[in-house]
C-alpha cells in the first residue's frame, strides 16, 4: 500500500487516481498512536507528509471521576475541560479533536501551540489522547526515482504492518470535511 500515487486526475481540490479514490475508503487516517500518556515523547511519532490531528477520548469513567490539585482540592475532570468544550459535550462521553496542524506544527510548536497546555493537562488528568495522520498527496509535479520508490514502499509496508485504521468511515468522512474546510481557511 503507497501513500502517494500517480496518473492524477482532477477531483476536486484534490489530485487522484482511481485507485488512491478507492484505496481512500479503506485507509485514509492512519492511527499513530493508541493511547499517548503524559508526558510523552512526540519525536517518536514517525515524519510523514500529512496533517496531524489529535483527539481527545473523554468516557463515563473520566467524566465521573476527581482529580486531586497541587493545593489539595479535589474536581471533577469536567471542570478541567478546555474552554472550547461546550456545555453538552462536559454532560457525555465524546470524543473533541483538540489540535490540528501539520507534520512541523506537531514537530517545532507543539510546546507553544495555544492549546497545547490544556490538552496537556487533560492528559496529565488520564484522559486518552490519540495521535491521528491525515495522509496528503505530493504535488502533482512530485518525481521520484525507482531506488527512491522501493525504498519508500519498504518503508511504507513496515509502517502499514504497525498501525491501523481507526475511524469508520461516516465519521472519517466528517472530520475530513472539517479537516478540509480548516486547510481552506488557513490559506
Amino acid at each position: 500500500m503507497s501513500i502517494y500515487w500517480n496518473k492524477e486526475k482532477r477531483d476536486g481540490d484534490i489530485w487522484k487516481s482511481k485507485e488512491q479514490r478507492d484505496r481512500d475508503e479503506a485507509w485514509e487516517w492512519i492511527y499513530l498512536c493508541k493511547e499517548l500518556p503524559y508526558p510523552f515523547n512526540h519525536y517518536q511519532l514517525p515524519r510523514l507528509p500529512g496533517i496531524y490531528l489529535v483527539l481527545g477520548h473523554l468516557g463515563p469513567e473520566h467524566l465521573n471521576s476527581y482529580v486531586t490539585t497541587k493545593t489539595g482540592r479535589r474536581i471533577s475532570i469536567k471542570e478541567k475541560l478546555p474552554l472550547w468544550i461546550s456545555p453538552d459535550q462536559r454532560q457525555q462521553a465524546f470524543c473533541h479533536p483538540l489540535y490540528i496542524g501539520t507534520t512541523h506544527d506537531l514537530y517545532e510548536r507543539w510546546t507553544s501551540h495555544d492549546h497545547a497546555e490544556q490538552i496537556q493537562r487533560l492528559m496529565n488528568a488520564g484522559v486518552k489522547v490519540q495521535f491521528l495522520l491525515w495522509v496528503m498527496p505530493p504535488s502533482p509535479n512530485f518525481r521520484e526515482t525507482e531506488e527512491e520508490k522501493n525504498a519508500r514502499e519498504v518503508r511504507e509496508e513496515c509502517l502499514n504492518k504497525t498501525l491501523q485504521p481507526l475511524l469508520d468511515f461516516k465519521r472519517r468522512r466528517a472530520i475530513c470535511r472539517r479537516l478540509w474546510l480548516f486547510c481552506r481557511a488557513a490559506h
